[in-house]
């Protein structure tokens, strides 16, 4: 019976610094600017406090479940994707020249070759109860997109040399500093690709071998903000309010796209003879091919000039809140297991009284 009076009193005690230290915790996050009122403005610079940064330590990353089909495929698909998106760039780029003609029959050629990989990887999924094989059927249209899988849990990512990454704002921000430095180069090589551009263009229209170093260059550098969209978007939790806020990245994703589709359209007039309307198309084209100039400009000029800390910084921000309230979550959580655990105390607490009254009334009688 005194064993049982003990455990009550330890309980209530655990309970009461549980409360306390849920409070303080509570207390520190409503002081924090950072977490009060969700997430504040990118525009807003504010230091980071302790508090909010070390809640990473309580929380960890979640578990990664992944099986061994998903082991098997997610190695071959992400290179296979990678190499579909490298011919992908070639074809978008070096189709309206005949001189790039053998060039771009081998990109169209590479493109189109490993469609069997993504039918096969459709078919395995189906075949094994894949319960996300469906999703499968965009990649066969889309092979670049395989980028974005994740495994069937939806919580990692695959990556070279990384292996299985858990999709989350530390992920997030680590790719993040990874990626800045090459990144910071290909921004330095829009600069000189533009300039070239406008300087020579007269002579890049005449040499087809100067046009095709310019366009080869202007490739890989879309090919690289691409790879980075794919990569980034697949680690986040937040895929919307991403895109929102890197639509310069899906415009000059996107932009490419625009201008191939009106070269078939120009393709098709020239068949049909429809003159008016062919020169309209070239004028279009022409605009469209600007846009796509200052819409680089524009990402090369937000890459050099724009610091790695303010993005850094706006990431943390968003860590800080989810961890916050994941460790809310974690401590309703205590709070229920303990209050259950307070009123089965108090049950046999009232259980070992009542025994005892009736002993002491048996002794009395």
């Amino acid at each position: 019976m005194g064993d049982l009076f003990s455990n009550c009193d330890v309980s209530h005690r655990f309970q009461q610094a549980q409360t306390k230290r849920s409070l303080g915790v509570h207390a520190r996050i409503d002081q924090n600017p950072l977490i009060q009122g969700g997430i504040m403005d990118d525009n807003t610079q504010r230091p980071l406090s302790e508090e909010a940064i070390t809640f990473e330590a309580a929380v960890p990353h979640p578990s990664i479940e992944v099986t061994a089909l998903e082991q098997r495929w997610a190695p071959l698909m992400f290179f296979a994707s990678v190499a579909s998106l490298v011919c992908f760039s070639g074809v978008l780029h070096l189709h309206d020249r005949p001189e790039f003609l053998p060039i771009f029959v081998g990109c169209l050629a590479g493109s189109l070759a490993v469609y069997p990989l993504y039918w096969a990887e459709l078919l395995t999924r189906w075949a094994a109860g894949d319960p996300r094989w469906t999703r499968f059927f965009l990649y066969c249209l889309l092979p670049p997109l395989r980028l974005t899988a994740r495994n069937q849990s939806r919580n990692a990512v695959w990556f070279p040399k990384i292996g299985w990454t858990p999709v989350g704002p530390t992920s997030f921000v680590a790719m993040q500093g990874r990626l800045s430095g090459p990144l910071f180069v290909v921004a330095l090589a829009v600069l000189p690709l533009i300039g070239i551009e406008f300087a020579y263009h007269e002579r890049i229209a005449a040499d087809a071998r100067l046009d095709a170093a310019i366009r080869c260059g202007t490739a890989f550098v879309w090919l690289a903000f691409t790879l980075e969209f794919f990569t980034m978007i697949s680690l986040t939790e937040r895929q919307t309010k991403y895109i929102r806020t890197n639509w310069l990245d899906l415009a000059i994703i996107l932009m490419p796209l625009a201008m191939f589709a009106q070269a078939a359209q120009i393709s098709g007039l020239l068949r049909l003879q429809q003159l008016s309307k062919l020169g309209r198309a070239y004028r279009l084209r022409g605009v469209a091919m600007r846009m796509f100039r200052v819409l680089l400009l524009m990402k090369a000029i937000q890459k050099l000039m724009a610091p790695a800390t303010e993005g850094r910084l706006s990431q943390l921000k968003e860590e800080a809140i989810e961890t916050a309230q994941k460790l809310e979550s974690l401590h309703q959580q205590i709070a229920e297991l303990e209050r259950v655990l307070h009123e089965k105390n108090m049950a046999r607490l009232n259980k070992g009284r009542a025994g005892v009254a009736q002993s002491s009334l048996r002794d009395a009688a």
